[in-house]
């Protein structure tokens, strides 16, 4: 439940306290960052929402990202495979960049299907051989004691509330002393890293 999860949105906010233009994305050097903050808050597990697409113009960035993943047993970069809209038959399909699959400890994919224009049910596994991860969420879960009774594919979602239901925190209070979060409220939680704006990864 929400109690176990807290969310870290890259927001509107995190952009203009880091002095950021939103549309060329998030620094994979503060990701890494991130990471080395978040070791002494001791979470369960550290799921990127996010795709890592292609390596960028700085290839130690990427490279300290992918060794930050690996160095901390918790991440997840559950990203392997996003599913974009279309026909159901074809798929259009976004991989992972290599570097970061091969540095995380799990792989997810994170296509949420729709009824009628609204997300009802639990992402499923497919069948489609391009596709040969669980969904970010119960990526999430794995090895992690409490995958005893996923739900499954069939099972409504039980929405907790209204946007907020789940606590989050924007990412920028991990970059300024004074605004640091509180230990306890990361401590032994799922650790979900998103995006809160509509930008590029």
């Amino acid at each position: 439940g929400p109690r176990d999860v807290v969310v870290i949105s890259l927001d509107q906010d995190s952009f203009e306290k880091l002095d950021l233009a939103s549309i060329e994305g998030f620094p994979r050097p503060l990701y890494t960052r991130l990471l080395e903050q978040l070791q002494s808050y001791q979470p369960k597990r550290v799921v990127f929402d996010i795709l890592f697409q292609g390596r960028t113009s700085e290839p130690s960035a990427d490279y300290d990202l992918a060794n930050a993943m690996k160095r901390h047993s918790t991440v997840n970069a559950g990203i392997g495979i996003a599913v974009r809209p279309g026909d159901a038959k074809k798929r259009q399909l976004t991989r992972v960049a290599p570097i970061f699959a091969q540095s995380s400890q799990e792989l997810g994919h994170m296509w949420l299907e729709k009824d009628n224009g609204v997300v009802r049910r639990f992402a499923p596994k497919y069948s489609d051989p391009r596709i040969p991860f669980e969904p970010i969420s119960t990526a999430a879960l794995a090895k992690s004691g409490d995958a005893a009774a996923l739900p499954s594919r069939r099972d409504f979602i039980n929405y907790y509330g209204p946007a907020g239901s789940v606590p989050t925190i924007s990412i920028w209070r991990f970059f300024e002393q004074g605004a640091l979060p509180p230990v306890e409220n990361l401590k032994g939680k799922y650790v979900y890293i998103g995006w809160g704006v509509r930008t590029m990864s």
